[in-house]
């Protein structure tokens, strides 16, 4: 891994690096009510149901990926529970994740976030935040973020990693990716981007390749 002093910006991934989170949680909420979910599928970060991806890239909105659950299950969640549901998959945002976020930037790096997420998960993020005791929105901690559902791509599409290097004009080679997926990595990798996966739940703010 390059040193940070030849890096100028760094571009994270959310839920798994900055955000705690359980896909199982929300596995374990909908199982209670659909015995035979298959969980191969539901929550795959390689390929999962259309509706679900069509949600995460913003081609539905909220009441229409709740309408297409129903159809898909047969069932008729209120909005209020399918909420409940499938947000209790975001857990919390450590402080320390947050601090060394802001201590990058005092270094003089670029900081931006890269996300695959859904309207209903960018509420809970939100939500979240402000438990630690923030007052501005999560998006303002970043010199820009991407949210899948905002721009119509997904990660690992090579297309949303040369959207975040032309927008923001990046050089790859002095750039890291982080993220928890492997798939997201090497599509990094793909377009020259120096990528670090965390595994097994490593700690971002243990990661010593971003301390000067």
């Amino acid at each position: 891994m390059k040193d940070l002093k030849e890096i100028d910006a760094i571009i994270f991934d959310l839920g798994g690096v900055i955000l705690n989170l359980d896909y199982n949680l929300t596995v374990i909420e909908f199982e209670k009510h659909l015995p035979n979910l298959d969980r191969n599928v539901f929550f795959g970060k390689k390929e999962q149901l259309p509706f679900f991806s069509a949600y995460e890239i913003g081609k539905i909105n909220t009441d229409e990926f709740i309408k297409s659950f129903n159809g898909h299950y047969n069932k008729s969640f209120s909005y209020d529970d399918f909420k409940k549901y499938w947000n209790a998959m975001i857990l919390d945002i450590p402080k320390e994740r947050i601090q060394l976020i802001r201590s990058l930037k005092e270094q003089g790096k670029k900081v931006y976030l890269l996300s695959n997420i859904n309207h209903l998960h960018e509420i809970a993020v939100e939500e979240r935040f402000k438990e630690i005791g923030e007052t501005n929105e999560f998006l303002l901690l970043f010199d820009k973020g991407y949210y899948s559902h905002h721009i119509g791509l997904r990660k690992p599409s090579t297309d949303i990693f040369d959207l975040v290097i032309q927008e923001q004009n990046l050089n790859p080679e002095r750039t890291i990716f982080i993220d928890d997926s492997i798939h997201h990595v090497e599509g990094a990798k793909s377009v020259g981007i120096n990528a670090i996966h965390l595994i097994n739940g490593q700690p971002l703010e243990t990661q010593t390749y971003l301390y000067a």
